[in-house]
C-alpha cells in the first residue's frame, strides 16, 4: 500500500510517567487558574472511570491494574504534550490570541431564545448490496493448479 503522504513525519518521544503526574496533579486541583481542568456536565460516568482507571506505584511508573479502559486518561495525556509542545501553556489569557478567545467563536444563546425548528431529515432510499459472482472450485485455476493455494 502506498501512502501520498511526503517528507519528514514528526516522531515524539514522550515522558509519559511525568507528562501523567502533570495530568494527575491539574486534575487534583481545587479552584480554578493555570493548570485547572474545566469538565462539561454532560460526561457521564464512563468518563471519569477511564480518567481514573490507572495507578502510579512508589517507583513514580503509571500502570492499570487490569482490563479496564483508561483512554480518556491516556487522550489528556497527549492533549498536555500538544499543549506544551505548541507553546499553549505559556498563554497570557487575559492578552489571548483571538484563536484562544473563546466569546469569538462561541454562539451564546439566552435561555428564553426560541427552539431552533430543525429541518425534517430526507431519507435516502436504500442500496442493494452488489454481490461478488463466486466461482466454482473446479473453474478457479488457483483451486486447481497442483495443490498451491
Amino acid at each position: 500500500r502506498r501512502a501520498q503522504a511526503s517528507g519528514d513525519v514528526p516522531l515524539w518521544l514522550l515522558q509519559t510517567d511525568a507528562l501523567k503526574d502533570r495530568v494527575n496533579n491539574a486534575l487534583w486541583r481545587d479552584s480554578p487558574g493555570p493548570g485547572y481542568v474545566h469538565f462539561p456536565d454532560w460526561l457521564g460516568s464512563w468518563f471519569y472511570d477511564e480518567l481514573t482507571y490507572e495507578e502510579r506505584s512508589s517507583d513514580g511508573k503509571w500502570s492499570k491494574p487490569g482490563r479496564g479502559a483508561n483512554e480518556a486518561f491516556d487522550l489528556m495525556v497527549y492533549a498536555e504534550a500538544l499543549v506544551i509542545l505548541h507553546g499553549y501553556e505559556k498563554i497570557q489569557w487575559p492578552d489571548a490570541p483571538e484563536w484562544a478567545c473563546r466569546e469569538t467563536w462561541l454562539e451564546y444563546v439566552s435561555d428564553n431564545a426560541e427552539q431552533a425548528v430543525l429541518p425534517e431529515p430526507v431519507s435516502l432510499p436504500a442500496r442493494k448490496k452488489k454481490r461478488k459472482k463466486v466461482t466454482p472450485d473446479e473453474d478457479n485455476p488457483w483451486v486447481t493448479s497442483g495443490g498451491w493455494l
